[in-house]
C-alpha cells in the first residue's frame, strides 16, 4: 500500500458565495481517493488532496462542471 498523495488545484468560475463553496466541497468530498478539499472562495480555487488510484482530475473536474461551474485544472502533482 502506498502513502503517496497528490494535490490537484482547480480554477472554478461561477463560485460566488459561501453556498457555492459548500456545494463544490460537497461534490468532491467522498469521491474515490479524495482525502481533503480546500476551497478558496476569494481566489476561485479548489485544492484537492487525493490518493493514487482514485478518481483522476478529469473526473473531479467533470463532477464540478456538471453542477454548472466552469472549471479547469491549474496544477496537478505530488502533494506538498
Amino acid at each position: 500500500m502506498t502513502t503517496d498523495m497528490f494535490e490537484t488545484v482547480f480554477s472554478v468560475g461561477g463560485m460566488s458565495c459561501c453556498s457555492c463553496a459548500s456545494r463544490v466541497r460537497g461534490i468532491l468530498t467522498g469521491r474515490s481517493g479524495v482525502e481533503g478539499v480546500d476551497v478558496n472562495l476569494g481566489a476561485g480555487e479548489v485544492s484537492v488532496r487525493r490518493r493514487p488510484g482514485g478518481d483522476p482530475p478529469e473526473a473531479l473536474a467533470a463532477a464540478i462542471s456538471a453542477a454548472g461551474y466552469c472549471v479547469s485544472v491549474t496544477a496537478d502533482g505530488p502533494a506538498r
